[in-house]
Order: C-alpha cells, then sequence, then structure tokens
C-alpha cells in the first residue's frame, strides 16, 4: 500500500499562486487595447491602453493562455502555454496579426486670415502605428495623404 501526502500550501499557509502578465499587440496597429487575455483554470484581464494585462493568483502547474475580443479586422493568435511558478511572474507576450487599416484624410491648412497656405508639410500618424510618409499642401491648399 502506498500513501502519499502533499502540502499544498506554502509556508505563509496560503494556496501557492503565481502572475501571469505581458502585452498584446500587432505590428500594424501597435498596443491593442480592450483585449481580454484568458487562463486556463480561471482568471482573466482586459488589456489596457499599452497592450499591458496582469493575471493575478494563478494557481501554479501547466496553463494555457488565450486571447479574444481583438479588433476588427484583426485575427487572435495561438494560445501560448506556460508553467505557474509559486510567487512568480510569467511573462506571454501576444502578437495579433490586423489587416492594413486604409482610409484618406482630407482638410486644409489656413492662416489666421483664413487664406490657403500652401507648402505646409502634413505627417498622418494613425494611434498605435507608424508615421507615414507625409505630403505637402498643394496650391489650392488640398491636403490628401492616402495610405493604400
Amino acid at each position: 500500500r502506498l500513501i502519499v501526502v502533499a502540502d499544498l500550501q506554502n509556508a505563509s499557509g496560503q494556496t501557492p499562486v503565481g502572475t501571469i502578465s505581458g502585452h498584446v499587440t500587432s505590428p500594424t496597429r501597435g498596443a491593442l487595447a480592450g483585449v481580454t487575455v484568458s487562463v486556463t483554470g480561471g482568471g482573466s484581464a482586459t488589456t489596457d491602453a499599452s497592450g499591458a494585462y496582469s493575471i493575478a493568483n494563478v494557481n501554479i502547474g501547466p496553463r494555457t493562455v488565450t486571447v479574444s475580443d481583438v479588433p476588427s479586422g484583426c485575427s487572435a493568435p495561438a494560445s501560448q502555454s506556460t508553467t505557474v511558478q509559486n510567487g512568480v511572474t510569467s511573462t506571454l507576450d501576444f502578437s495579433v496579426t490586423c489587416a492594413e487599416q486604409v482610409g484618406t484624410v482630407t482638410g486644409s491648412i489656413k492662416d489666421q486670415n483664413g487664406a490657403g497656405v500652401s507648402g505646409v508639410q502634413v505627417v498622418v500618424t494613425p494611434t498605435g502605428g507608424s508615421a507615414q510618409p507625409g505630403v505637402n499642401t498643394d496650391a489650392s491648399v488640398a491636403c490628401r495623404p492616402r495610405n493604400e
């Protein structure tokens, strides 16, 4: 006969737990806010404006972490596995594939008297993205940078 005894508490008398944290980003959109990150066995978090998340009090042992509620035009990445250790933070970063956002920005640049100003460089930087090539306003003060 085999008798197994296990102490499922750490020295402080609490159940051993760890933390899983990281970032959810997209190469085309940058940090993704409002994305849900969940761990098997319970626990989830929503990413903040910098794409960061943290799930505390995760029971130790093997865990699978998934991403959901990604923005429209994006695909959730594959789940990742980690082993949570007592008192340790496991870092899992996710890269989300998103379709390139395309749009047109139009407007005009005017001086304090309402007259059009030509030769002004306009640079468009989408939220979470990188600056697009600048364009100069023309004689008619049209400003139409395009990202196609």
